[in-house]
């Protein structure tokens, strides 16, 4: 696997607010997923676990089940590596 060779807190953060404005169509959820992306700029660490764990379930409830592409995949491995 070829990670990243370090993925900076702000990086890793822009990503994934790109990802759930592509990705999250209701508006209070992604109001919630951009709220936890707040708190953890302001705290300087991530759980990308319990952001996993959410967006699985966001899925699961609104029966969203949106393909991963190459690059968001590859992000998200990264993410796991360094944050996880």
């Amino acid at each position: 696997m070829n990670t990243r060779i370090d993925y900076k807190l702000d990086d890793a953060l822009n990503d994934l607010e790109v990802f759930f404005k592509a990705h999250i169509k209701r508006k209070s959820e992604l109001e919630k997923f951009l709220s936890y992306l707040d708190e953890s700029r302001k705290a300087k660490r991530i759980s990308f676990r319990f952001i996993h764990q959410e967006l699985i379930s966001y899925r699961s409830k609104e029966s969203d089940f949106f393909p991963f592409s190459d690059e968001e995949r590859k992000m998200i491995e990264d993410l796991f590596y360094f944050w996880g």
